[in-house]
């Protein structure tokens, strides 16, 4: 995980500050669900593990990493997929990069 601070807005244009940024492979031991956890729990200053609500009921995570482990290496056919948790907007892109940002 590292800080944020630049701003992205979707397309790679400046719209609003990335406050963490964390990355995802199917190769990490780490899952889509807990690489999103722990950025937002550094976000939040909360534990990771007793966020509420719980990550796991706010989208169907193993869709999720379906989508993005899927897909052929070097090929990215999904941009983004974006949800809004508490009051942070999370952005997972399709390279696998996780980006937790202030809401639009």
């Amino acid at each position: 995980m590292s800080p944020g601070g630049n701003r992205w807005d979707g397309e790679g244009r400046p719209d609003r500050t990335v406050l963490n940024r964390a990355q995802f492979t199917d190769t990490d031991a780490e899952s889509l669900l807990a690489t999103v956890t722990i950025a937002l729990g550094e976000v939040l200053d909360e534990d990771p593990m007793l966020l509420e609500p719980p990550l796991a009921s706010v989208a169907e995570w193993d869709a999720l990493e379906r989508l993005f482990t899927e897909q052929r290496p070097g090929e990215s056919v999904i941009e983004y997929v974006a949800f809004t948790y508490r009051d942070v907007e999370v952005v997972i892109r399709g390279s696998g990069e996780v980006l937790v940002c202030e809401p639009r």
